[in-house]
């Protein structure tokens, strides 16, 4: 009695593992007949640094494929079949080894500021000209303008050494000095983040009309992608009395 009872429960046993190993070996090729598709991954374990710009020829260079079931994939994923999303994109935050790119880490690179930058609101009593042509996107150069104050205070000056040295009166004109030039730009393609009207909202080409300047609201306020020294020069221009003028590249 004591024999049958121990070879049944040998048989169990062997039934037992028999049964886990058949479980194993279905789960892991079943594992293999699900189906997958390939992300993207940093480059050999290195960062795909914030700023960096993809383009088709670089893609390859930052990214490695990585294989992985179909059903883990996100909608957010970047795949083979949707890689044209971030290409000729700027990276707004870095990508970490062991992260899958998303479209969350990419952004239009007219819009995504580049190392160094910030966006930075320029209100309209800094702008000596409102009705702008430039649009979203634009990039284009920023001119000093003396204003009427500036003149006069300039005037003012030259006057009373004037009179001081019992000299003429004269009409003082604003200098161009290299820290305040007015004959070339102060700052050079410069990047529009945003163009906007009094109601906050983007000013926008008018439907059916060619010419930019008529826009779908009168501009009031722009923001734009500067350095903070070059945001420096700007806001210290204007408290002493300058003007500052958009030229919009290509117009």
């Amino acid at each position: 009695m004591r024999v049958k009872v121990t070879l049944l429960f040998m048989i169990s046993i062997v039934m037992f593992v028999v049964g886990i190993g058949g479980f194993t070996i279905i789960y892991l090729a079943g594992q293999d007949l699900l189906p997958k598709t390939y992300v993207y991954e940093p480059k050999k374990g290195a960062k795909v640094e914030k700023f960096s710009e993809i383009t088709a020829d670089k893609f390859e260079l930052l990214f490695d494929e990585k294989e992985i079931l179909q059903a883990a994939i996100t909608p957010t994923m970047i795949t083979p079949q949707n890689k044209n999303q971030v290409i000729n994109k700027t990276m707004v935050q870095t990508l970490h080894p062991g992260d899958f790119l998303t479209v969350n880490y990419v952004g239009d690179t007219i819009f995504a500021p580049k190392k160094g930058e910030k966006e930075y609101p320029i209100p309209a009593s800094w702008w000596e000209v409102l009705d702008w042509t430039g649009r979203n996107g634009d990039t284009g150069d920023i001119w000093l303008f003396p204003s009427e104050k500036l003149k006069q205070s300039q005037a003012a000056k030259a006057n009373t050494q004037s009179k001081l040295l019992g000299l003429p009166e004269v009409v003082e004109q604003v200098k161009d000095t290299p820290e305040r030039p007015l004959t070339k730009p102060v700052f050079e393609n410069v990047r529009l983040r945003y163009i906007m009207d009094s109601t906050n909202k983007t000013v926008k080409n008018q439907k059916g009309v060619d010419d930019r300047s008529e826009g779908t609201a009168k501009p009031t306020e722009a923001k734009i992608y500067l350095k903070s020294d070059e945001y420096a020069v700007l806001k210290m221009a204007v408290q002493e009395g300058y003007k500052l003028i958009y030229a919009v590249n290509g117009e």
